[in-house]
């Protein structure tokens, strides 16, 4: 009887333990949630301010429940960031590392997963992390360098003191979140004192995205406090995975669209949802053939399409996207402001190794083929886009079949208006 009993422990120890050992795998927890004041005529009040702010706080600590928050980020265009940093340290305590932008115009909305609001209107965005996977969350300034319409050398400079700061881990998988002032070609200044400190190009352990920019009528949140003309740098390190993909300048695409089909990468490289997602759509409201779109019905869709990729994921977003696309896509400097990126990390062990962007092509259409028919299935529809939109820009030889619709040689914007002139007839 003693042999069986002592049997039977061994035998199902194992599953008593399973539950022990899974708590020590990396993991991240979060939660964003946002408030919407109005459209631009709207000027809240100090007190609309925190109140907002206070309710937001409130539901993330619901949300985050015993975890503990190792830090809040904040956007903002309501104006009295203040307010909000008193708010979220009345929730989460005083030395809670608060970090963000205050942009100082109703056009440059942030974004939450809640509500993606249409330009001029005015909008709070508060995300909250923790969770075992960041292993440290550090952040730098660059001594109030940039101000508005600044000299490029003297930004370079401060932001490169700013890097050397910041130390990237190189085993592990480290993210640069860059947030201020940062727009047209100051962005090439940003990034490149940046380079300057880290390496050009950039470690592959280290990607990074740039939000809040609103020309020099910003202040980034730097430690709690609200300083302008400044650009503020906050590294993520930590075991997670990180896959990002984005287009360049005046990429021409519908926005959800575009935003389905980076996000779909997203998803198959981090093998499954992300934890926290970074969005910055640009100006989707002034892409080619679109701007006669609502543009509420345009960033409503928007936001559908992240649901339907990724579910309620914690959002961070910022329709201006700022630095990273100078590093994404090597274009002229004001290519910034049409370009879109996201960056999403989820909790993991190890490298991953991102697959290309791929699509599975049927034979090659036959001169007949519909036009803006790439795949040769008859039809000129969403599939086709994506074909276009991965060989953009690229010179080709396979004629149709690569999205090069009007066959001479290179995938560009003449083939998107053939596209979209037979799309879904």
């Amino acid at each position: 009887m003693r042999l069986k009993l002592l049997l039977a422990v061994f035998l199902i120890s194992p599953f008593f333990m399973r539950p022990v050992l899974a708590q020590s795998l990396p993991y991240i927890k979060s939660a964003s949630a946002g408030n919407y004041f109005g459209d631009s005529t709207v000027t809240p009040s100090e007190s609309d301010v925190y109140n907002a702010s206070l309710v937001i706080a409130q539901s993330l600590k619901t949300k985050m429940g015993s975890e503990p928050v190792r830090a809040v980020i904040m956007l903002t265009n309501a104006g009295y960031p203040a307010k909000t940093v008193e708010a979220v340290k009345s929730v989460f305590g005083a030395n809670t590392q608060i970090f963000g932008a205050a942009t100082g115009s109703a056009k440059y909305q942030p974004l939450s997963i809640d509500f993606f609001p249409p330009p001029l209107s005015k909008h709070l965005s508060l995300t909250a992390i923790g969770g075992s996977a960041i292993t440290s969350i550090t952040q730098a300034d660059d001594g109030a360098q940039y101000g508005y319409g600044g000299d490029d050398a003297k930004i370079t400079a401060g932001t490169k003191a700013m890097a050397l700061k910041l130390t990237p881990n190189p085993n592990k998988k480290n993210l640069l979140l860059l947030t201020g002032p940062g727009h047209w070609d100051n962005n090439v200044a940003i990034l490149a004192g940046v380079k300057q400190a880290w390496g050009d190009p950039l470690p592959s352990y280290i990607k990074v995205i740039g939000m809040g920019s609103a020309d020099g009528y910003a202040a980034s949140i730097v430690n709690g406090i609200a300083k302008g003309g400044t650009v503020n740098a906050i590294l993520l390190s930590g075991d997670f995975n990180i896959a990002s993909r984005g287009v360049g300048e005046g990429f021409g695409g519908d926005p959800v669209l575009v935003t389905k089909n980076l996000l779909n990468q997203i998803k198959t490289e981090l093998n499954g949802n992300a934890d926290i997602l970074f969005y910055v759509p640009g100006h989707p409201q002034e892409q080619t053939g679109y701007t006669g779109i609502n543009p509420a019905v345009m960033y409503q869709n928007m936001r559908q399409t992240v649901i339907d990729v990724f579910g309620n994921v914690s959002l961070v977003g910022h329709h201006a996207s700022s630095e990273t696309g100078q590093k994404l896509t090597n274009s002229p400097a004001e290519a910034v402001k049409y370009t879109f990126y996201a960056v999403g990390i989820k909790a993991g062990i190890g490298p991953t190794n991102p697959p290309d962007p791929t699509v599975t092509l049927s034979p090659t259409p036959t001169l007949g083929a519909k036009p803006g028919d790439a795949n040769g299935d008859g039809k000129a529809d969403g599939l086709d886009y994506v074909i276009w939109l991965i060989n953009y820009n690229k010179t080709v030889a396979s004629g149709v079949s690569s999205g090069d619709f009007n066959k001479n040689g290179i995938v560009d914007g003449l083939d998107y208006v053939i596209w979209l002139n037979n799309y879904n007839k």
